[in-house]
């Protein structure tokens, strides 16, 4: 998933279940104010140099594969 969350362009996860996995939203304070959610493949979302960059250091940080 994609949207604007204070302002900044921010991805999560939407499952095959249905929930939604955020492992960085603790970021953002209290309440969230979330704009423009789209579900993106992953394609979109690494397209995006500074995008990569960040998702490259989140997977590097969670120990993904």
């Amino acid at each position: 998933m994609r949207a604007h969350v204070e302002g900044e362009s921010h991805y999560w996860n939407l499952l095959p279940s249905g929930e939604h996995l955020d492992l960085t939203r603790e970021q953002f304070s209290e309440p969230v104010k979330v704009t423009n959610a789209s579900a993106v493949d992953r394609d979109y979302v690494l397209s995006y140099e500074d995008t990569r960059r960040r998702y490259e250091r989140l997977r590097a940080r969670a120990h993904l594969v």
